[in-house]
């Protein structure tokens, strides 16, 4: 399950901020 969410979740940072995951993924893990 934290495979595939994280997986998903570092996609969308990265194609938001453009920028490597940090705490941010973190962040929209747990609000999602």
């Amino acid at each position: 399950m934290a495979c595939l969410s994280d997986t998903r979740f570092i996609v969308i940072d990265t194609e938001t901020t453009g920028l490597p995951p940090h705490g941010r993924v973190v962040e929209i893990a747990l609000a999602g």
